[in-house]
């Protein structure tokens, strides 16, 4: 019997804990979700919030209206408000979510429908 283990990668040196079990989530957009990634995607302009400092030092969050112009920004705006990652073998959309915790750290990791198949 062999027990799998994990490598966190830290700021000076890599530490290998037993690998737990891991906690799986399917990543479900719904369908106003997919419309907008759909509108991205198409280059229509999309709303961002953006943070922004008053004179008097406080952080206030507004809406603004943001339209990127090369197909990278689309995908990064994809990633970032929609899907957080990509999948961690072919860098694609990822399906699943997966999550290890463990003591010090959570490792988060995203893989497609193909991937997760085939590792889990």
């Amino acid at each position: 019997m062999t027990i799998e283990r994990i490598k966190v990668k830290g700021s000076s040196h890599a530490t290998v804990y037993d690998k737990p079990k891991p906690t799986i989530q399917k990543i479900v957009l719904t369908e106003d979700q997919k419309q907008e990634v759909k509108d991205i995607l198409d280059g229509k302009p999309t709303k961002i919030m953006v943070e922004r400092w008053n004179k008097s030092g406080t952080k206030q969050m507004t809406e603004k209206s943001y339209r990127a112009g090369s197909m990278h920004g689309r995908k990064e705006i994809i990633k970032k408000n929609y899907y957080h990652g990509l999948c961690h073998i072919c860098q694609d959309w990822p399906a699943y979510k997966v999550l290890y915790k463990l003591p010090d750290v959570t490792v988060l990791e995203f893989y497609c429908a193909e991937h997760f198949s085939k590792v889990y």
